[in-house]
C-alpha cells in the first residue's frame, strides 16, 4: 500500500502498513480526496508536523466509514466518527527512544489521546536533535504511543526538512501555509477485489440457475 502527498513543498511518498485498520483507513480517505487541500497545520519542531482534517485546529476530523454516512466532523463526539485504535499485540514491546526519534514515521492521532477515537488526523515525525526532544518526550506514557500506520519512504525535496525549519507562532501553526494539495492512490492491494467477488457470485448463481434448469 503505498500513497503520494503532494504539499505546496513538495512531494512525500508514503508506504503503509496493510495490517494496520487505520492505515486501510488513511488510503480510502486518499482516495475519496478527502486531504486535498487541507493543512499540515501543527509543527512541533524536531518531534512532529500534524495534519489530517479540514477545520486546520485539530477539533475536526472523521472516518472514511463515517466521511460516507455524512457525519459531520465537527460535531459533537459522535461514535460514527472514529474507529478503534490499532490493537496492540499481546506481547507489545514498546519502541525504543531511537525508534521514537526517526523521521518520517506515521502515527494516528486520537482526540485527546482517548482510545477508540481515531478518525483521519494523523503525524509525521520530524527526527529528534536533542535529548529533550522525540516522542518519547511527549506523550506522558510511552505506552500511549499509538502503533505507527506506514512511513516516508521517499522525500526527493526536502518537505520534513521544511517542515522542520518552519516559522511558527506560539501554537506550532507556521506563519506560512503548508497544505496537501492532492494525494494520488499509488498501490491499493484491495482495489477491484470487490468487483471480483461480484463477478465470481454473479457466476455462480448462472451456474446455479443452469443446473435448476436441467
Amino acid at each position: 500500500m503505498s500513497v503520494l502527498l503532494e504539499t505546496d513543498i513538495g512531494p512525500l511518498l508514503l508506504s503503509l502498513n496493510p495490517s494496520s485498520p487505520f492505515a486501510r483507513n488513511f488510503l480510502a480517505l486518499c482516495s475519496a480526496k478527502y486531504y486535498n487541500s487541507t493543512l499540515l497545520w501543527n509543527v512541533v519542531q524536531s518531534r512532529f508536523c500534524q495534519g489530517g482534517e479540514s477545520t486546520g485546529n485539530g477539533s475536526g476530523g472523521v472516518c472514511a466509514l463515517g466521511l460516507m454516512r455524512g457525519v459531520g466532523e465537527t460535531e459533537t463526539l459522535d461514535g460514527r466518527r472514529f474507529i478503534p485504535s490499532d490493537p496492540k499485540p499481546a506481547k507489545f514491546k514498546c519502541p525504543s527512544r531511537e525508534d521514537l526519534r526517526l523521521p518520517g514515521v506515521l502515527y494516528p492521532v486520537a482526540i485527546n489521546n482517548t482510545p477508540n477515537t481515531n478518525q483521519s488526523q494523523f503525524l509525521i515525525t520530524l527526527g529528534a536533535s536533542r535529548p529533550s526532544d522525540g516522542l518519547d518526550n511527549y506523550f506522558n506514557d510511552p505506552k500511549d504511543i499509538p502503533i505507527p500506520f506506514g512511513r516516508v519512504i521517499q522525500d526527493s525535496s526536502g518537505v520534513l526538512d521544511k517542515l522542520n525549519s518552519a516559522y511558527c507562532d506560539s501554537g506550532g501553526r507556521p506563519y506560512q501555509d503548508v497544505r496537501i494539495l492532492h494525494t494520488v492512490v499509488v498501490y491499493d492491494p484491495w482495489h477491484g477485489l470487490e468487483e471480483e467477488e461480484e463477478e465470481e457470485e454473479e457466476k455462480e448463481g448462472k451456474i446455479e440457475c443452469r443446473r435448476r434448469g436441467d
